[in-house]
């Protein structure tokens, strides 16, 4: 979300180990444990539990994000200091992705 911060989820099953919490730490880097997500794509929903992280950065600081996340762009504004632009894109998340996976970068040949 800036220079020195990552969002991790609150999945225990995707919790970052000691280790890499004390590499990342070591070099100054700053991890927060971000709030569950709460838009689902259905009552039995399997996608990833960190989907809310799956934003978009558009410089340090200012971040689009699905516009339901109520509780992650509350955090981002006021825990990371974050700019927040959210738009709708939860119709999105039915195919694993949202703001990051549909804007990274294509290499072709």
């Amino acid at each position: 979300v800036n220079e020195n911060t990552i969002l991790y989820a609150p999945d225990p099953a995707h919790k970052p180990s000691k280790e890499i919490f004390d590499w990342f730490k070591e070099r100054d880097w700053n991890l927060l444990e971000a709030p569950w997500r709460e838009v689902l794509v259905s009552p039995e929903d399997f996608t990833c539990s960190g989907l809310n992280l799956n934003f978009l950065c558009l410089a340090p600081g200012k971040i689009v994000l699905e516009k339901g996340e109520k509780g992650t762009e509350k955090f981002l504004r006021e825990e990371c200091g974050c700019d927040t632009l959210p738009m709708s894109f939860g119709s999105a998340f039915e195919f694993g992705g949202a703001f990051n996976c549909w804007t990274v970068d294509l290499v072709r040949e």
